[in-house]
């Protein structure tokens, strides 16, 4: 990082697990210019240096992209799925349009997802319960098969009661029940 020519935060696993990184809102707690905020439905709305989009609809792209291993996807699934095993995490300040196309205006997140490990096979997992009756499971099993080729498979599940109570009939809103499953070869 010291010889490249941008404004860069990079965070490693440790420091992921370390200062407790969950999702974008715990980066913005650690990145200086990184602003996050809920936006429509399950978008999200993300500012570095104080600029970012904030339009409504299919048509709309942020100006500050988010992307998982180099590759854009929509800026909610980190809002609402959170991270799970991942390698590392990248800010980059500033227009990226270079590497990450014209709507890089702002700057990119970028989610490095952990590879396989070749070497052994290993397992992880974790299982929280809190308030709101939340449980939250992550997992992740790697197996290597021969020299040169491995399969990695990440996962994580939440449900959680709603801890809004719509007055109108009384009933808890802001409830989750979400899973994801991600597999590398």
């Amino acid at each position: 990082l010291q010889d490249v020519a941008i404004a860069v935060e990079a965070f490693t696993t440790d420091d992921i697990a370390v200062q407790q990184i969950f999702d974008m809102s715990d980066i913005a707690e650690s990145v200086p210019g990184l602003g996050t905020a809920k936006s429509v439905g399950s978008g999200s709305a993300y500012t570095i240096r104080g600029i970012g989009s904030f339009g409504v609809g299919a048509a709309n792209t942020s100006s500050v992209v988010t992307a998982s291993n180099g590759h854009s996807v929509n800026d909610s699934v980190f809002a609402d799925i959170g991270m799970y095993d991942l390698e590392r995490i990248e800010v980059l300040r500033g227009p990226q349009g270079t590497l990450f196309g014209r709507n890089a205006t702002s700057g990119v997140v970028n989610l490095v997802t952990a590879k396989p490990d070749l070497g052994s096979f290993g397992a992880a997992g974790e299982f929280k319960y809190g308030n709101y009756n939340s449980i939250k499971a992550e997992g992740m099993v790697n197996v290597p098969i021969g020299d040169s080729i491995g399969v990695r498979v990440a996962g994580f599940f939440l449900n959680r009661d709603g801890y809004t109570t719509n007055l109108f009939d009384n009933s808890d809103v802001d409830d989750r029940d979400m899973y994801a499953v991600r597999g590398s070869l």
